[in-house]
C-alpha cells in the first residue's frame, strides 16, 4: 500500500511539469504528462488512484480540461481503460432519500418563517448574538468559536427542537447550514444510532464538528476565488456564495457571503433568505454592494465558489451497521 499522499505528490509533479525550463510554454505536454503518470505508478499508485487524484486536481483548478484529457489518455495507455465502479443500489437509494429529507427540512423551516412575516423564525444573528434554546443547548466556552453550542440532552432531541421551536433560536447562515444538515440526518437515522454517533456534536459558525466531518466529503478548491460549477452539485451539498464587493456596513451585518444547501432543481435553502435559486441569492448579495449607478465605483460581483461539502451516503449507511 502506498504511504505517500498521492494528491501532494501529484501537485508537486504538476508544478515541476509546468517549469518553463522543461519545455516551451506553460501547458503540460504529452511527454511531461506521461512522465508524471509513470512516476506515480513507480510510487505504487493504481490507475484508479491516479484518476481520482487527477479529478481532484481539476476540481481545485490545478489542471485545465485539455490537460485532464491528456492525463486520462496517458493513464489509459499505461494501465488500460477502467470501468467506472457503479454506486450500489443502497447508496443511490440513500442519496435520493437524503435529498428528499433535506427538502422537507427546508420547506418546514421556510413555512415556520412565513408564519410571522415581520419576525423571521429562526432569526438571523451574528455569532456573538447566537441564541439556542437553553433547555436543550449550552454555550461552549473558548477555544470553540464564538456562538457554538452543544446539547445538554439527547443530541437527536436537541436537533429536533430547532425544527419544533425555531422562535427560540437565532444564528448565522453557516450555522443554519449545519443545523439543517443535522435535521436531515436525524430524520434519516434511528434516534439511538444518531445519539451514539453524534454524542459529541456541536453546532456553530465557520466549522464542522469532528463527528460530522467523518461523513462529509470535500469537493472543489479551498481557494474562495475559484468559481464553482453548479452542474456538479447533488441535493444536500453545503455550498457558499462569496460576496467580495459587499459594503463594509453589510459585511459587519454578516453579508460577506451566504452559506446554503443545494436542494436540487436549481434551488437552495439559505438562512435567513429561505428557498431560492442561485440567481436570486446572487441578487440579494448584490444588493449589499455599491450602487450600479455610481460610475466612480468598481467592485467584484458575488459568485458561487468551487468548494462544497457533500454528505457521503456510504459512510452514513455504515453508521447503521451493527
Amino acid at each position: 500500500m502506498a504511504t505517500i499522499d498521492i494528491n501532494k505528490s501529484l501537485s508537486a509533479k504538476i508544478i515541476q511539469a509546468r517549469n518553463p525550463k522543461s519545455f516551451k510554454g506553460a501547458t503540460i505536454i504529452v511527454g511531461e504528462a506521461e512522465k508524471v503518470v509513470r512516476e506515480l505508478r513507480a510510487e505504487h499508485f493504481s490507475g484508479n488512484e491516479i484518476r481520482g487524484a487527477i479529478d481532484a486536481a481539476a476540481e481545485d483548478g490545478k489542471l485545465t480540461d485539455p490537460e485532464v484529457k491528456l492525463f486520462q489518455e496517458r493513464i489509459d495507455n499505461l494501465f488500460g481503460k477502467s470501468m467506472p465502479v457503479p454506486a450500489t443500489a443502497k447508496t443511490i437509494a440513500s442519496e435520493k432519500r437524503y435529498g428528499q429529507l433535506i427538502n422537507e427540512v427546508a420547506v418546514a423551516m421556510t413555512k415556520k418563517q412565513a408564519q410571522k412575516l415581520e419576525k423571521v423564525e429562526p432569526k438571523f444573528a451574528q455569532p456573538a448574538q447566537h441564541t439556542f434554546n437553553p433547555t436543550f443547548w449550552k454555550l461552549m466556552p473558548p477555544p470553540e468559536a464564538t456562538g457554538t453550542f452543544n446539547p445538554v440532552k439527547r443530541p437527536s432531541a436537541a436537533v429536533r427542537d430547532i425544527l419544533d421551536n425555531p422562535s427560540l433560536y437565532a444564528y448565522d447562515c453557516a450555522t443554519g447550514a449545519v443545523a439543517a444538515t443535522y435535521m436531515a440526518l436525524v430524520k434519516m437515522l434511528d434516534a439511538a444510532v444518531f445519539d451514539q454517533t453524534f454524542d459529541k456534536l456541536y453546532i456553530g459558525p465557520r466549522s464542522f464538528d469532528p463527528q460530522l466531518q467523518r461523513i462529509l466529503d470535500k469537493h472543489g478548491s479551498d481557494d474562495l476565488s475559484k468559481k464553482g460549477n453548479v452542474a456538479l452539485l447533488k441535493p444536500g451539498d453545503i455550498v457558499y456564495f462569496n460576496n467580495p464587493g459587499a459594503l463594509q456596513e453589510h459585511v459587519d451585518e454578516g453579508w460577506k457571503g451566504e452559506n446554503a444547501i443545494y436542494l436540487g432543481d436549481g434551488k437552495y435553502y439559505a438562512h435567513p433568505l429561505g428557498i431560492k435559486t442561485a440567481d436570486e441569492i446572487l441578487a440579494d448579495l448584490l444588493a449589499m454592494c455599491p450602487p450600479f449607478d455610481d460610475p466612480d465605483v468598481s467592485f467584484p460581483k458575488p459568485y458561487f465558489v468551487s468548494r462544497h461539502w457533500r454528505p457521503n451516503m456510504s459512510k452514513v449507511g455504515e453508521l447503521s451497521q451493527p
